[in-house]
């Protein structure tokens, strides 16, 4: 049996790693232009060589861990499961001082490793040039360097590391002061007389429990006694331990940066000039603001079309039924059931992919990232860290991928109140609630020429979201998750022009999920809901409105009325609420369902926004009530896929639940005031 090579590829965050990864295996992960867009680890085959597996694994400035993305990679190394025979670092060109620290630490493991040095044409634009020898020669390895897009220097990379295992380091290369090394070499043979773990893992978990100001609990009580020991010694030799741990091994880089990179001196360049502006207090927010309406009005205009030509191709798909399979149970079923609600859903698949492209194209381009730098303040002042900013922004895609990019974030209770909160930003799940129901009662005429009532009502929804989250970040700060999240660092990416072909792979990648959840969970949905509005079977002599009462899905609605007709909802609005729970778009394709076998007779082509305008006898929806169904969308937790990631991520079904029962209460009291209010001026 031939063994497979397992390679890792580390670096920092934003330093070109995904990017080395795509290319070097073939595969579509995600890159974005900012930190924190791997949060697990990934692997594939390296293409042109055989038996060897590419793993990429989390962006991290150090082996030694202060978030849990950070562990992932710490923890990787140390895991006997987990063996690899040779490491990948990046060294990003622009900054290389900053990116020597983890590549000193990488030497440390005594594992074969080759140094790649990627961003080199946003470098060279710079005035930055690598002295590879040089470079070569301080660190006793292999450097490669690369232009990942353009495929330039990959070969080479190749051919490197198929002589891998010939390429040992020879470990450490940096040492601290005498005093600091004796602390470190006295913990590490304690780490090592107890623990029997390997001599690698020693030194670095010494440095980090001799650094670190809470000690881990699962630590053995004599390696505490030695640390302790040890500390009280340095201190007692007037050595700040944590100042000389992160100094000296600086001292040690900027020795050899002084060396091997040259920097000619430029006047100020386009990415300074354009900061500026774009990261200005006052005149950056508002040109965020801009953007963010003109992403919401392109939603509507740009979809209309699309969506119009995938409900006519609906339609006729329900006509070509009709004339192959006579009128019937399977007919129904086909025309009603499934066309009826996972079509009406399908109607909605352009806004999300327009949704897609403009998130995609901020996050390419490096702009997010100025963007978390202008929040900060306000992330700090509700009790979120200015890492945050990011998990939140993702969470207008999906809040799945917003929690776990939370794992970036160092204060814990600042990385819970992030996770508690995420499901408050406007996910694309919810896009067809919104528009149905915008479009069916809110008018769409413009205000001061620029952007529609429909876009205004719409960007309302996405700052009702974001408002509510402050708030409870706030109130969740000051009591059960008190936290005083520190400043902090981020280094603004350079701005780059945005990969086309990323932009639609993230897109393609979005409508194949959108389509595998529309034909798996929606279609299921929609076929229990056609059976329960189909049967029982009534007298031909009763109304189709009282017959539909009469059904199954009739009588759950008309039992659970009482519990929402505070809010304004009928029997119709809570089954759809209700489906939602397990998918968001279930909502349009339930009420989709309904409608359809609530007036048989009307036209296929007759859209389902007319459809809730008008309806015959007392209406579920109005205005106001609309209104309230969105209200209760932005608010509730409409989605259990989130619940259990919030588990998986705290590791406690308490904040799970807590999430879940939290938003469903605020969702109902907001919900009701908006109504009672809203009766109360109608009058």
């Amino acid at each position: 049996m031939i063994m497979q090579r397992r390679i890792a590829i580390v670096g920092n965050p934003n330093s070109g790693k995904s990017t080395l990864f795509n290319s070097l295996t073939g595969l579509n992960q995600k890159i974005g232009n900012f930190s924190g867009v791997t949060v697990e680890k990934k692997e594939g085959k390296i293409k042109h060589l055989e038996n060897t597996i590419l793993i990429d694994l989390p962006g991290t400035y150090s082996l030694t861990p202060h978030s849990p993305d950070e562990k992932i990679v710490s923890n990787f190394f140390f895991n006997e499961k987990e063996k690899v025979d040779g490491i990948i670092c990046i060294l990003d060109s622009t900054n290389l001082e900053r990116n020597l620290f983890l590549g000193s630490q990488v030497l440390e493991l005594n594992i074969p490793t080759i140094f790649v040095l990627t961003m080199n044409d946003i470098a060279e634009k710079s005035g930055i040039q690598i002295k590879i020898k040089s470079l070569e020669v301080f660190l006793g390895i292999d450097v490669v360097k690369i232009f990942a897009k353009e495929k330039v220097g990959i070969n080479e990379l190749i051919k490197k590391l198929k002589n891998l295992s010939a390429n040992k380091n020879n470990g450490r290369v940096f040492f601290y002061s005498n005093e600091i090394e004796k602390s470190i070499s006295t913990i590490q043979n304690k780490f090592l007389e107890i623990n029997h773990t390997t001599t690698e893992e020693a030194f670095l978990k010494s440095i980090e429990i001799l650094s670190s100001n809470t000690i881990d609990k699962k630590i053995d009580e004599e390696i505490l006694k030695e640390t302790t020991k040890q500390i009280d010694r340095l201190n007692f030799l007037e050595i700040d331990i944590k100042k000389n741990l992160i100094e000296e091994r600086h001292k040690w880089i900027n020795h050899i940066s002084q060396d091997v990179v040259q920097k000619k001196k430029l006047e100020k360049n386009f990415q300074q000039k354009i900061d500026s502006i774009l990261t200005h207090k006052i005149f950056g927010v508002f040109i965020f603001a801009f953007l963010m309406m003109l992403i919401f009005q392109s939603i509507f205009t740009l979809s209309q079309k699309p969506m119009e030509l995938i409900g006519n191709l609906i339609s006729l798909c329900g006509d070509v039924v009709s004339t192959i399979i006579p009128q019937g149970l399977l007919n129904d079923l086909i025309v009603n059931g499934i066309l009826g609600g996972v079509g009406n859903v399908l109607t909605f698949l352009p806004q999300i992919l327009i949704l897609f492209f403009f998130l995609t194209l901020l996050e390419d381009s490096g702009y997010l990232s100025r963007i978390s730098f202008l929040n900060e303040k306000v992330m700090r002042i509700f009790g979120l860290s200015g890492k945050s900013f990011i998990p939140l922004l993702t969470s207008f895609g999906c809040a799945i991928p917003g929690i776990l990019s939370t794992r970036t974030i160092e204060n814990k209770n600042a990385r819970i109140i992030t996770i508690l909160v995420s499901p408050l930003m406007g996910c694309s799940a919810r896009i067809p609630i919104y528009t149905l129901l915008i479009a069916a009662f809110i008018p769409s005429k413009n205000i001061f020429g620029i952007f529609s009532l429909q876009t205004i009502t719409f960007v309302l929804l996405y700052l009702l979201g974001i408002l509510l989250a402050l708030l409870v970040a706030f109130v969740l700060k000051k009591t059960i998750l008190k936290s005083n999240s520190k400043y902090f660092f981020i280094e603004l990416p350079t701005y780059k022009v945005p990969s086309i072909k990323n932009i639609l792979t993230q897109m393609w990648i979005k409508a194949v999920d959108f389509l595998k959840t529309a034909g798996s969970v929606i279609l299921a949905v929609s076929i229990l809901i056609w059976f329960l509005a189909t049967y029982p079977k009534q007298s031909e002599t009763l109304t189709t409105q009282n017959k539909l009462e009469q059904t199954y899905i009739g009588q759950i609605g008309k039992t659970i009325e009482p519990i929402f007709s505070p809010l304004g909802f009928d029997w119709k609005i809570d089954i759809a609420v209700l489906s939602a729970m397990l998918q968001r778009e279930t909502f349009v394709s339930s009420l989709g369902i309904i409608y359809n076998i609530e007036n048989p007779n009307l036209d296929g082509d007759v859209s389902l926004i007319s459809k809730i305008q008008n309806e015959n006898g007392k209406k579920s929806f109005d205005t106001l009530i609309a209104i309230c169904v969105l209200v209760y969308f932005v608010i509730a937790m409409q989605c259990f896929s989130t619940v259990a990631i919030t588990k998986r991520e705290t590791n406690s079904w308490k904040w799970a639940l807590f999430q879940f029962f939290y938003l469903t209460i605020l969702a109902y009291i907001i919900t009701f005031l908006v109504y009672q209010v809203g009766k109360f001026l109608i009058k």
